[in-house]
């Protein structure tokens, strides 16, 4: 399986003449637009959430128990680093074009952003980032807006 966004292709051509008739009028022959399939929106959103990154997180932050908030907050910074650096290795290998060799750096970058906007929706105390108690509806709002919005802005190489 390959977590490469794939961008739909359209192929255009119309007015094509494709071979005149002696004694017949030229006339362009009109050729039907072709579209070869890519990623829908919801294939789109669900490469570009780093579910692996979501579940190890859940996973070990539920093991992290300490009646200390200062150890809770710097093991849960540890985690989110681990969670992190799984997802760029995750993603680079995923998204690497054979042909190329190159991975789809924009994806990789998101699907960070998708994590830390992840963690501010959940917010405290399972998350270590916690907004302040008035901009609590923020965290979720941001991760809502980002995910409907973000398959319409990139669509893939």
């Amino acid at each position: 399986m390959t977590l490469r966004i794939e961008k739909p292709v359209v192929i255009e051509q119309k007015g094509v003449v494709l071979e005149s008739v002696p004694g017949a009028a030229a006339t362009p022959a009109i050729v039907p637009t072709i579209a070869i399939a890519g990623d829908d929106w919801g294939t789109r959103i669900a490469k570009l959430v780093p579910a692996e990154a979501l579940g190890l997180y859940g996973s070990a932050v539920a093991l992290v128990q300490t009646p200390s908030a200062s150890v809770r907050a710097g093991a849960l910074w540890v985690i989110v680093g681990i969670c992190a650096a799984l997802t760029i290795f995750i993603r680079y290998r995923s998204t690497l074009d054979p042909a190329t060799g190159r991975p789809q750096w924009p994806a990789i970058a998101i699907s960070l952003v998708s994590f830390i906007l992840w963690l501010t929706a959940i917010g405290a105390p399972t998350s270590p980032i916690a907004l302040p108690e008035g901009l609590a509806f923020a965290g979720p709002l941001a991760a809502l807006l980002w995910g409907a919005v973000l398959p319409y802005i990139y669509r893939g190489e």
